[in-house]
């Protein structure tokens, strides 16, 4: 009897040590062939460019993806977007909590370079998925999103490029590094808490801190501009501005409330705008004709639903104006 016993638990144990054998070549080296044949296929089928591809890792044990190097191409062979890692942990909570439940989801080095081009076309349209072969049936109802919760989601050391060729003068701009990082969300009612900061190349920063939710679509939270360069409006609003901006840095601080359900509503509270230094000129002028150096911009508000705008106060100090009379006058 023991004899038998023994002969049972071992070919017990045999047949779990054959199914975690198959279940492992099955993760570690038949998941990832899968899933690289199937962004090569589906991607160029559906965005009508080829992927650029890395290596691709999955541990089955940990549920665990590691995806890297991968770009998307304009046609002249610009890349796009992109980006040098993801990693997405998945959790085994899903079986129970019916969601699709991940601890972890990080990029790093993501990268998008946007542009437009002489005819005013922008490189990024063209990834638009190409129109189904047989219309598919609009749906009148309001289907729920599929339940999704997030641990962490994270971005770090991106970068976005923006060229606009369409102008006399071209202009483009570069964010770099984009950090950004979404806690604990949920794609039911209660959403997440998200950090956006992000810098150029002139040391211009944006920080946006506050909550979003997709079901239904909305966002409230506080955004400030540190450093934003005159010149920069100036230089993308140039050829339809008869005057140069020759200095100035701009700094805001705003909170907002966003929601879309039937009609977008959008709600902007402005603590202050600060202007420092600002100085104006006519575009074949050497001197400032007017020089600011210092607006404030108090207590400003915007009611997007009512079409309100209210502005508290606006104070000059030490308002420059440069005048003459021509000798035949």
């Amino acid at each position: 009897m023991a004899q038998l016993l023994k002969s049972r638990t071992a070919r017990v144990l045999g047949i779990v040590v054959l199914l975690v054998c198959i279940y492992a070549l099955a993760g570690f080296v038949l998941a990832p062939r899968l899933l690289r044949s199937a962004l090569a296929e589906n991607i160029p089928k559906t965005l009508g460019v080829t992927p650029s591809v890395g290596a691709i890792r999955i541990n089955p044990f940990l549920l665990q993806l590691e995806l890297n190097d991968f770009s998307l191409p304009s046609p002249n062979g610009e890349k796009m977007l992109g980006f040098e890692r993801l990693v997405v942990d998945f959790e085994f909570a899903s079986l129970w909590r019916r969601a699709l439940v991940f601890k972890d989801i990080e990029i790093g080095a993501p990268f998008v370079h946007v542009a437009v081009d002489a005819d005013g076309s922008m490189n990024l349209l063209r990834l638009r998925p190409k129109s189904p072969e047989s219309p598919v049936p609009a749906d009148h109802g309001n289907q729920a999103l599929p339940r999704v919760q997030i641990g962490m989601f994270k971005v770090t050391k991106g970068l976005m490029t923006y060229a606009d060729r369409s102008r006399k003068s071209a202009f483009s701009e570069q964010l770099e590094p984009i950090d950004f990082d979404l806690r604990d969300f949920s794609t039911g009612l209660d959403g997440g808490l998200f950090d956006f900061a992000g810098t150029t190349k002139r040391g211009e920063r944006i920080e946006w801190h506050g909550h979003l939710g997709v079901q239904p679509l909305e966002s409230d939270g506080e955004i400030k501009v540190i450093g934003l360069q005159a010149r920069t409006i100036w230089e993308y609003m140039e050829d339809r501005l008869s005057f140069a901006i020759s200095s100035g840095k701009i700094d805001v601080d705003a909170n907002y409330r966003f929601s879309l359900k039937e009609t977008p509503d959008l709600q902007v509270d402005v603590k202050t705008v600060d202007v420092a230094d600002l100085g104006v000129r006519p575009k074949d002028a050497d001197v400032d004709w007017l020089f600011v150096p210092n607006l404030t911009v108090r207590a400003a508000s915007l009611d997007l639903a009512h079409r309100d705008v209210h502005v508290d106060s606006i104070v000059f100090t030490g308002l420059k104006l440069l005048t003459w009379i021509e000798a035949d006058r």
